[in-house]
């Protein structure tokens, strides 16, 4: 199989025959990352490379194994397979020339192109009469007497496009002839904001919120390292994935606890929640649930999915710890250690912070007024 022109296998990540990625997509990875590191234009000098998948998409620099780790624990990024434009990958010349007939296009042309695929009939589409929904929509809008949203944006389409020529749909009676603005660069862009006045805290709630809209629009035209709203780390994010350096993958995240340290003792009810929690959760356990399954089918025949469920939650944990404390096993050892569970002597603190979530250890209190 030629993985670069048969790209089919990015998005064959899981299969229900295979424990975590299968082995089409590791092989696939390979060659992804031997494609990348041969185009010394996209490693930087630490040796690192963006990462394209669904998480990171392209935003952050990892070295290699890394970014293979992410790719088979979140998958790429989507539409990626068409073109791996941050490793290399040169845009095709027949879609770039469908975006690029107008000089000034803007932006929102290119994604237009990216949902409807290099294969859609954009002179068919055109000749074709609206659809049922289509036509609701329009008469919504016309009930609800109120110019389309859309309306503002008629100038960013292509010159030919038929909506410019709608006097019916839009705004009544006008038709669009103004040409799109001229697209400017990161740094044009932010030297325009830098002349944007500042706006007072008792200012107009109308200023703030048009300078909020500016903003939001111009960081589409900023460089990918430039961090703005639309991709900056969220706070409580502590910096994604970590080396795994052998621990399981439950474990591969970052994460950072906060407040005063308190030593609690788990009750048997707390203890067994949290323990079936982590192993219902961890991909190298996946292979023993479906053992686990296989073996209460085999003792209760007919059992529905549901009992399966039920089951699972109560009894799971305590036949992993005996599969894993009886003589022989064959249980790998990391695995062995999480089949033991945890300590029942813990510390516990007011509330921890991970993958982009704040989670708190008591109830939140709400101070505000309620109506």
């Amino acid at each position: 199989m030629n993985f670069y022109s048969d790209r089919t296998w990015m998005a064959r990540r899981k299969s229900s025959t295979e424990i975590g990625a299968t082995s089409e997509f590791r092989a696939g990875c390979q060659v992804f990352l031997e494609y990348a590191y041969n185009h010394p234009e996209c490693v930087n000098d630490k040796n690192q490379i963006r990462c394209p998948c669904w998480k990171c998409k392209n935003n952050n620099y990892m070295d290699r194994d890394m970014v293979n780790y992410h790719l088979l624990v979140n998958g790429f990024m989507r539409n990626y397979e068409e073109c791996w434009w941050a490793h290399g990958q040169k845009r095709d010349v027949g879609y770039t020339s469908k975006i690029s007939s107008n000089s000034n296009t803007h932006r929102m042309d290119e994604m237009v192109h990216d949902i409807a695929g290099s294969n859609f009939d954009w002179e068919e589409a055109r000749e074709q009469p609206m659809n049922f929904d289509a036509k609701a929509f329009l008469k919504l809008l016309e009930e609800g007497r109120k110019p389309c949203w859309f309306d503002c944006h008629r100038r960013f389409l292509p010159v030919d496009h038929p909506f410019r020529r709608n006097r019916e749909h839009f705004r009544k009676g006008k038709v669009e002839n103004d040409k799109p603005v001229p697209q400017f660069s990161g740094t044009e862009m932010l030297a325009c904001v830098m002349r944007l006045p500042v706006v007072p805290f008792e200012g107009s709630i109308c200023e703030a919120y048009s300078f909020n809209e500016i903003s939001m629009f111009v960081s589409d035209y900023f460089p990918d390292e430039v961090l703005t709203k639309a991709n900056r780390v969220p706070r409580n994010d502590d910096g994604g994935n970590v080396e795994l350096n052998g621990r399981l993958s439950v474990f591969g995240l970052a994460g950072r606890a906060y407040g005063k340290g308190k030593r609690i003792f788990l009750s048997e009810k707390d203890l067994h929640a949290a323990h079936n929690y982590i192993l219902l959760n961890c991909e190298e356990i996946d292979e023993f649930v479906r053992l686990y399954d296989d073996e209460l089918k085999v003792k209760h025949p007919g059992i529905s999915d549901k009992d399966i469920q039920i089951n699972r939650a109560k009894e799971f944990a305590r036949w992993i710890k005996d599969k894993a404390l009886a003589e022989g096993s064959t249980i790998p050892a990391n695995v062995q250690t999480l089949a033991l569970g945890p300590d029942m002597d813990q510390v516990s603190r007011n509330g921890y912070k991970v993958n982009g979530y704040e989670f708190q250890t008591s109830m939140h209190k709400y101070s505000g007024n309620s109506r």
